[in-house]
């Protein structure tokens, strides 16, 4: 559909006659019905006039789209090429770890500990696993092999920690069972000593 005929049927639908949009327009009917004919083409500001005249989208006479329209045109594009990004960047990934899976050596069992370890380091977002023997740390961005004091200095870090938060517990929950005193405060009264025999005075000696 061409502008002219775009004019045409928004002017019907309005129920206006060529004459009647001329002039609510400021334009000459003869030119309305050259507009219409498509014989000639409304400038940008003529166009806007009539648009406005017909309560129209000048948009919509110009492509046969409104502003709203285009607008979500872009917006389901720019939607669609993002969904396809990702389910491209998905599939590499796939074909990524497929394409090394055969060249991993298979992962080595963790000790307790370590393994109480790398549940605390999960949920800081840090990973630690180990390998033919050797240890790795990951991150977000990446990750690299580490040494075993490494990790006892982590274990370490961890288990001092932990010890620290305890004692703190259990010094809070002594103090709530015994009050504001703290257990090293408490004076305990001495153990009663037994009775003793008092000593018996000496023998006189008489003088003659």
């Amino acid at each position: 559909m061409t502008i002219g005929q775009r004019i045409k049927e928004a002017r019907k639908n309005t129920g206006l006659t060529q004459r009647e949009l001329a002039e609510r327009s400021g334009t000459a009917t003869g030119t309305i019905q050259q507009y219409e004919l498509g014989k000639r083409q409304p400038r940008i500001e003529q166009l806007q006039r009539i648009a406005s005249a017909l309560d129209v989208d000048v948009n919509w006479l110009m492509n046969g789209r409104t502003l709203e329209g285009r607008d979500k045109a872009w917006r389901d594009y720019v939607a669609r090429r993002f969904e396809e990004a990702l389910r491209q960047e998905a599939k590499d990934d796939e074909n990524f770890i497929n394409a090394i899976k055969p060249h991993l050596a298979p992962l080595d069992p963790l000790t307790d500990e370590e393994s109480a370890l790398k549940i605390l380091l999960n949920s800081m977002g840090y990973d630690i696993m180990k390998t033919g023997g050797n240890y790795f740390f990951t991150y977000e961005n990446g990750g690299s092999e580490i040494s075993k004091d490494d990790l006892n200095e982590l274990l370490s870090c961890a288990q001092n920690g932990l010890k620290i938060a305890a004692k703190t517990l259990e010094l809070k929950l002594m103090q709530e069972a015994f009050g504001p005193c703290a257990p090293e405060e408490m004076v305990f009264p001495p153990p009663a000593e037994s009775p003793q025999t008092p000593p018996e005075p000496p023998p006189s000696t008489a003088r003659g």
